[in-house]
C-alpha cells in the first residue's frame, strides 16, 4: 500500500467532532445530514474515532441517531469495539457490546478485542468481553491465545480469570511453547503457581 496516498476528505467534520468529543457539534452534524461514513486513510469511520478516543457520549449518539455499522472494520480489519479495548476503554467497550457488536471479529493477523483488553492489561474490558461471549482460544498469528499474552504480561489477575473462565492450559503457540513453559521461562512466579494448581486440578 501506498502509504502516501490522500483521501480527499481525511478526516470528515462528523469524525472531527468525534475524534475531539464535542457532543453538541455531532448533533447539528447529524441534523444537517453529514455522512456518518466518510473513512480517513486508514479506513477509519468516525465510530473509530469515538471509541478509540474514549469519546462515550459520541460513541452513543452516533450509535443510537447515526444508522451506522457497528462492526465497520478499518483497512486493517480494526472494529470500534478492537480499538475501544486496545486503550481499555470500559465504557466504550460496554456501549459498543450492548449495540450489537461482535466480540469476536478479528484483524487478518487475529489479533481480537480480547487479545487487546489483555494486552491493556484492562481486567474490567476482559470480564466484559468475556461474558458477552468473546473466544478465549482464538489465536493469532503466532497461534498465541490470551492466556499466552496474559502470562506473558504478567497479568495475574487476568490470568487467574482465563484459567476460571476455562482456558485451555496446554495450548501451544509457532514455538511450541504452552503459558506453563512461558511463565517458567519469563520468571513469573505468580502465573506460574496459578497454572500448576489449574494443571493438578485438571488432573485429579
Amino acid at each position: 500500500m501506498d502509504f502516501s496516498e490522500a483521501y480527499a476528505d481525511t478526516c470528515s467534520t462528523i469524525g472531527a467532532a468525534a475524534r475531539v468529543g464535542d457532543v453538541c457539534a455531532l448533533q447539528t452534524l447529524l441534523t444537517q445530514g453529514r455522512p456518518v461514513d466518510v473513512r480517513d486513510n486508514r479506513g477509519w469511520e468516525p465510530l473509530h474515532e469515538a471509541a478509540f478516543w474514549n469519546n462515550t457520549g459520541c460513541l452513543q449518539v452516533l450509535l443510537h441517531r447515526g444508522k451506522v455499522d457497528v462492526n465497520v472494520q478499518s483497512f486493517a480489519g480494526e472494529t470500534p469495539l478492537l480499538l475501544a479495548a486496545r486503550k481499555g476503554h470500559y465504557q466504550c467497550v460496554s456501549a459498543l457490546l450492548h449495540c450489537g457488536a461482535d466480540p469476536n471479529l478479528t484483524t487478518p493477523e487475529g489479533l481480537s478485542p480480547l487479545w487487546e483488553a489483555v494486552t491493556a492489561r484492562s481486567f474490567p474490558c476482559v470480564n466484559l468481553l468475556v461474558d458477552k461471549g468473546a473466544d478465549i482460544e482464538n489465536k493469532n498469528y503466532t497461534q498465541a491465545t490470551s492466556l499466552h499474552q496474559a502470562v506473558d504480561l504478567n497479568a495475574v489477575q487476568i490470568v487467574n480469570f482465563l484459567l476460571k473462565a476455562g482456558a485451555n492450559i496446554d495450548v501451544v503457540d509457532e514455538n511450541l511453547l504452552t503459558p506453563l513453559f512461558m511463565a517458567a521461562q519469563r520468571g513469573n512466579y505468580e502465573c506460574l503457581k496459578l497454572l500448576l494448581e489449574k494443571s493438578v486440578e485438571e488432573d485429579v
